[in-house]
């Protein structure tokens, strides 16, 4: 409107290029105004197009951002829990360290004391006057007198009884009787405790008898008992092992359907959440396509609204300009045509423009689309190798489990093996020893048997060659003079010397050494455990 006013103003009826003038401007005007109304659209699609990458760059900023604030939460916890463990740990063995110097320093404390006591308990002996060590030493001294004068007067006392012992008669009969009566007491008590210790004796044989024959039933029965405890713990482990194998099997298979049922499970999941995604993919694009067809269409009825508008206003500028001139006979303006050539070639070059930027416009949206798409198949990719490597340690960790279970079988299953192993090699150990033991007890009964028929016949052959001896000593007897005081005539049992007598206990067993073992036990008897086999028992 400022380039209008001053053409008014200076336009004159005596000026014919005014009228081309006129047009000229209005036709630069409008040729202006196309061109900021393109510059302003192109530069709303830039603007509108950098506005969503950089929101989907500050989407993509924040969520990173997000993440990283996770795991620095994470860490920094993680290291406040430990610090203040580690923090906890110090002050105990601080505290400790403290509680234990303490102490020693409370011990230390109660030495010096003691020991300062003791100092001035010294220091105030040592500062005693003369006087007072005066008194003390006669203090001494009296009571040095009278524990001598009261073992005097007690010597005294003593030697006066024994003189009055020795020179009085009836003290010393009554002092014998005294004696004679306790000495006959004290026998009396002897031949008791004697009398009481081979009743005892006689006790504890048949005690030691019932013990012995209870010690072999008892063995009898642990061994009757241990047979019957292997063969159930034989039979227990066969039917444990074979109710493991089945438990393991069972649990291989639970396991394994588990893993199948999770595997098609998250199958399952990634199938959906892809057909899910791809959905929600092709809504997006077809939403943004039917927004991008209706911004087409309407700035294509904007554009044609403009155009017509523009249209008309140069129209009725033309009409305008028309009614204000006089009339005159037309003239043709030379530079006309080239004027409309122009204003038709600029018009060109708008609508290329406007296709150019329309076509730069898909193209950012389809790369766009393109980068989108992109990040979805790698956040697809990245999802799957998650689910491949999840799936992965899972088969692992059932591999490494089902590979425990047989170590701990076969490890279970050895055990008992060398178990069975030991016990066979122990019951083996101790049926040697118990057929060792029986037969050292039959070498040793038939060694006693060939003793006692040895001594048997020592004693047959000494009886023998006595009685052969007899009838000669009686005829030299009687050749001989009798002696006074002996009778002439002797029984049979005179003839036999004094050891005659102990024969038959010369025929006993001797009793078995402590170190002897029980024939029927298979055990070594001792002198602190058992006594020696008892008379009745070995006979």
């Amino acid at each position: 409107m400022a380039t209008d006013t001053p053409a008014e103003s200076s336009w004159s009826p005596w000026q014919p290029t005014q009228l081309q003038t006129l047009s000229w401007l209005i036709s630069d005007q409008s040729s202006v105004r196309g061109e900021c109304r393109a510059e302003r659209l192109s530069s709303d699609d830039v603007i509108k197009h950098q506005s969503e990458n950089s929101t989907d760059e500050n989407m993509n900023r924040r969520s990173q951002k997000d993440c990283e604030i996770h795991n620095s939460w994470e860490q920094s916890t993680q290291q406040r829990f430990l610090r203040r463990e580690v923090d906890r740990r110090v002050q105990g063995a601080v505290s400790a360290d403290q509680a234990l110097l303490d102490n020693k320093r409370f011990r230390l404390r109660k030495m010096l004391e003691a020991e300062e006591r003791q100092y001035l308990q010294e220091l105030e002996a040592k500062r005693e006057t003369a006087a007072e060590k005066k008194d003390k030493m006669s203090k001494r001294l009296g009571e040095l007198k009278k524990k001598r004068e009261a073992e005097r007067q007690q010597l005294v006392g003593e030697k006066r009884e024994q003189q009055f012992r020795r020179q009085d008669v009836d003290y010393r009969d009554l002092q014998r009787k005294r004696s004679e009566l306790e000495a006959s007491e004290h026998q009396k008590a002897q031949l008791r405790v004697k009398q009481e210790q081979r009743q005892q004796q006689q006790q504890e044989e048949q005690l030691y008898a019932q013990l012995w024959e209870a010690d072999r039933q008892a063995k009898e029965e642990r061994e009757r008992r241990g047979k019957e405890t292997r063969r159930q713990a034989n039979l227990k482990t066969a039917q444990e092992v074979l109710a493991q194998s089945q438990e393991a099997q069972q649990r291989r298979t639970e396991q394994k359907k588990v893993l199948q049922q999770q595997e098609a499970q998250q199958l399952q999941q990634q199938q959906e959440a892809l057909l899910l995604q791809q959905q929600q993919q092709q809504r997006k694009k077809t939403l943004q396509k039917k927004t991008f067809v209706r911004q087409l269409d309407r700035e294509l009825q904007l554009k044609k609204q403009r155009v017509a508008r523009e249209q008309r206003d140069e129209e009725q500028l033309n009409l305008s300009v028309m009614r204000q001139l006089p009339p005159q006979l037309p003239q043709q303006d030379p530079d006309q045509p080239q004027k409309a050539e122009q204003k038709r070639l600029r018009l060109k070059e708008d609508r290329l423009l406007d296709r150019k930027q329309l076509q730069q416009a898909r193209q950012a949206q389809k790369k766009t689309e393109e980068q989108r798409e992109r990040r979805t198949e790698e956040q697809r990719k990245e999802i799957q190798l998650k689910n491949d490597e999840q799936r992965r340690r899972q088969r692992q960790a059932s591999t490494k489990l089902k590979e425990e279970v047989k170590d701990s079988n076969r490890l279970r299953v050895q055990n008992r093996l060398k178990e069975k192993q030991l016990q066979a090699v122990e019951h083996q150990r101790q049926v040697e020893e118990r057929l060792q033991s029986e037969e050292r007890a039959r070498r040793q009964a038939q060694e006693e048997k060939l003793q006692q028929t040895l001594h048997k016949e020592a004693y047959a052959a000494d009886l023998r060659a006595q009685m052969l001896q007899q009838p000669k000593q009686q005829q030299q007897q009687q050749r001989r003079p009798p002696i006074r005081g002996v009778s002439a005539t002797t029984g049979p049992g005179r003839l036999l010397p004094k050891r005659s007598r102990l024969e038959p206990n010369r025929l006993r067993r001797p009793d078995p050494s402590p170190s002897t073992l029980n024939p029927i036990t298979g055990l070594r008897a001792s002198r602190t455990v058992l006594p020696a086999i008892p008379t009745s028992i070995r006979r």
